[in-house]
């Protein structure tokens, strides 16, 4: 079976990887998923200044190095990991990578925000809940 596992690279993410084991057997695929959002400075076809670049790129290789430590984990336990990362509407891209890969199951933190924080902004967890086809496994921080 393949489980999509998207993280956040938050303190919740520990959590989500802790729980893997519970859910998962040690034949199925896991696909560990890491979504960033477009910089909306880089709307346009104009290369960015220079510091600018050198911080995203040094931002891309810290998310790179998070992830691998994670995959890591699972890794040393017997489970088959590969590293995914995708930049693009957070919600959108856990279920568009989720259906790519034919994944049976997401998994994904959840943070402890208010009702009234969520009624504002948003949940991530709750509008994959909402708009997911797969079964979804909420974990809480």
């Amino acid at each position: 079976m393949t489980i999509l596992v998207a993280i956040d690279l938050s303190a919740v993410s520990a959590s989500v990887i802790n729980v893997v084991p519970e859910l998962a057997k040690i034949e199925d695929v896991i696909h560990l998923l890491y979504v960033s959002e477009p910089n909306p400075e880089f709307v346009g076809f104009d290369i960015g200044p220079s510091s600018v670049n050198q911080q995203i790129d040094q931002e891309f290789k810290q998310q790179q190095r998070q992830l691998h430590k994670y995959a890591q984990t699972l890794e040393k336990q017997g489970y088959s990991v590969q590293i995914r990362q995708a930049n693009g509407v957070i919600v959108n891209e856990i279920i568009d990578s989720a259906q790519k890969i034919d994944a049976k199951m997401i998994i994904l933190g959840r943070h402890g925000h208010s009702a009234v924080y969520n009624v504002l902004v948003g949940s991530v967890a709750a509008a994959v809940l909402k708009h997911s086809p797969l079964p979804v496994v909420l974990v809480p921080q």
